[in-house]
């Protein structure tokens, strides 16, 4: 699979303009200088600083093109793979100079550093001393000729001569970075100098083929005394993989892409083709906010993150039928006709695709944790009320399939589970109005699940109309049937409730009727809440009387009914309700 998605990554017009454009070069101070009239020039200096809220650069387009081409071709593969033996320098070419700023006034970069850096650059067998290692130092020097020496000694000059006296406050942490430019020399082809003797894994495990040097590549592969278990034992090569120079340039040029992506906040990646389009595959990276716009496709999908210097793929999949559409719409209404003049959002009209329908989840069911937790180490996962991460914890893979690659079917099978259990958190904690919503949402998927021309809601709806014609009534009327009883139940229970005079209110004694398993149950402690409240009741309350009339003489046919009974206790209450006379 993932040799699928670098071969589409090959198919792209220029593959290394397609890594500049998304290259994200770190924090710190840019110095570009030109050699012309026999001495170096300052041509361009950019602090350069990126918005770690929006990911966005303090560069022009023109300005960080520029700089990613200088700063991509001039990295380190990695850190244990440096030019300076010390690590204070980390560019890997004469026509780059990178430290850190703190080791100019530290005492960490010396002229004996900088002499030793360009010593190995001038002479690169110093470094390369072991039989593979010249073998692809060997190969590069081919294609691209020795060192120019002249040139890096202008270099070097100048670094000694300016490094420690720069006309500039050199302050923080962050990167200083001076590059220099020469009309007749390529930073690109001084950096594959680098890369090629760097690319492989470890060069011991490199085999020459009819010429031609193979070796492990270095991304997304390991080969140390720490995992043994990927040796192939039984086969004179150990290593479980060998390939070209070429084609582990090529893989690096895609995982430097996929860590672009990560460092940009782009973790979603899609290689994705429309079915209905002559194309060929489409890339396309996105923020967790964002989802591709599909009628129909299939492809590939990775998820992606940032891992110390390099690129980690945390999830991979096949997308056989991936539609950003749903398939039918999803009509969230007020079926608890609670107030929504406090809403930031929209919670309800229909949702029609997976995105709006992502958003409007992790707002009403998670109070946006689920989007930036889908993989989340559970104890890092902060300012979340317990109950509700246990079920975001429990849930979020779900929701992650569903949302990324538009597969429902776990979500199906836990929804009616993990929604009514956030319910039951929030009215534990007493955000009724946020019950309320989260409800609304419950039945609205419910019934996008089980289809139907009939469904929960529409059946409230009446519940809720016929029970307010039954309390209001001159004579007794009798509860028709379950629904209605459970309904009914909740109301009564949100009114006994309501006398409690304490100065906190504890929703959490809904919690015993939630719990209930039978209508004796039930009815008992509706018995225990009246004679507790009862002094604080008018024996002249039609709509009171009436309603507790009717739930006593009620028989019940069936379990519990939570759906109703919640819906009962969370809707505005009936007996409180003025009606237009009283209006």
């Amino acid at each position: 699979m993932l040799n699928n998605c670098i071969k589409i990554f090959k198919r792209q017009p220029d593959m290394e303009k397609f890594v500049l454009d998304t290259y994200v070069p770190a924090d710190g101070d840019y110095i570009v200088m030109k050699y012309q009239d026999e001495k170096f020039i300052e041509k361009l200096h950019i602090k350069v600083k990126q918005d770690k809220k929006t990911r966005t650069l303090n560069l022009s387009p023109l300005e960080k093109y520029k700089i990613s081409q200088l700063d991509y071709y001039s990295k380190l593969v990695e850190m244990n793979k440096p030019i300076d033996p010390k690590k204070v320098i980390h560019s890997n070419n004469y026509l780059s100079f990178w430290i850190k700023k703190d080791n100019l006034t530290s005492g960490k970069l010396t002229k004996d550093i900088i002499d030793r850096y360009y010593e190995v650059l001038e002479n690169p067998y110093t470094k390369y001393t072991k039989k593979h290692d010249q073998e692809l130092y060997e190969s590069v020097e081919k294609e691209l000729g020795p060192v120019n020496r002249e040139r890096l000694a202008l270099v070097k000059t100048w670094v000694k001569e300016n490094i420690f006296n720069l006309p500039y406050e050199i302050e923080g942490k962050d990167y200083l970075k001076i590059f220099f430019e020469f009309e007749d020399i390529d930073i690109k082809a001084e950096g594959k100098r680098y890369f090629i003797p760097n690319l492989f894994n470890k060069n011991d495990f490199n085999t020459k083929v009819n010429g031609e040097i193979y070796g492990l590549p270095n991304n997304n592969m390991q080969m140390n005394s720490k995992k043994p278990y990927l040796e192939y034992k039984n086969r004179v090569t150990k290593v479980p993989l060998l390939q070209t120079s070429e084609h582990v340039l090529e893989q690096k040029l895609f995982f430097d892409y996929l860590q672009n992506c990560a460092s940009g906040g782009l973790y979603n990646i899609y290689f994705i083709k429309e079915m209905e389009e002559q194309d060929d595959y489409q890339i396309r990276p996105l923020t967790n906010k964002e989802l591709p716009k599909i009628k129909s496709g299939y492809g590939y999908y990775l998820r992606v993150y940032k891992e110390k210097n390099e690129a980690c793929i945390q999830e991979m999949d096949q997308l056989t039928n991936y539609c950003s559409k749903l398939e039918k719409p999803i009509n969230v209404r007020n079926i608890t006709e609670v107030g929504t003049e406090l809403l930031k959002s929209p919670v309800y009209g229909q949702i029609k695709d997976l995105k709006e329908l992502s958003g409007r989840i992790n707002d009403v069911m998670f109070s946006n944790f689920l989007t930036n937790n889908y993989f989340t180490e559970p104890g890092n996962i902060t300012g979340i009320e317990p109950k509700l991460k246990r079920n975001l914890v429990l849930s979020r893979t779900a929701f992650f399939n569903w949302f990324y690659k538009d597969d429902s079917s776990s979500v199906k099978a836990i929804w009616d589970k993990i929604s009514l259990n956030i319910i039951k958190c929030s009215m534990e904690l007493g955000y009724i109005i946020k019950a309320n919503h989260q409800f609304n949402m419950r039945l609205a998927v419910l019934a996008y699940f089980k289809g139907g021309k009939t469904n929960m809601a529409d059946v409230m709806i009446q519940v809720r109309s016929n029970l307010r014609d039954k309390i209001n009534a001159k004579e007794y009327q009798s509860i028709e049937n379950d629904e209605e009883y459970y309904y009914a139940v909740g109301q009564l229970s949100s009114y006994l409730l309501s006398k409690n005079k304490s100065k906190k209110r504890e929703h959490s004694l809904i919690n015993g009727f939630l719990n209930a398993k039978t209508d004796n149950i039930l009815k008992q402690k509706l018995t225990v809440l009246f004679k507790r409240y009862n002094y604080d009741i008018d024996a002249n309350s039609k709509r009171f009387n009436n309603l507790y009339s009717m739930i006593l003489s009620y028989q019940v046919g069936t379990p519990v009914k939570q759906d109703y009974l919640i819906a009962g206790y969370i809707s505005g209450n009936l007996i409180y309700e003025k009606n237009k006379e009283e209006q």
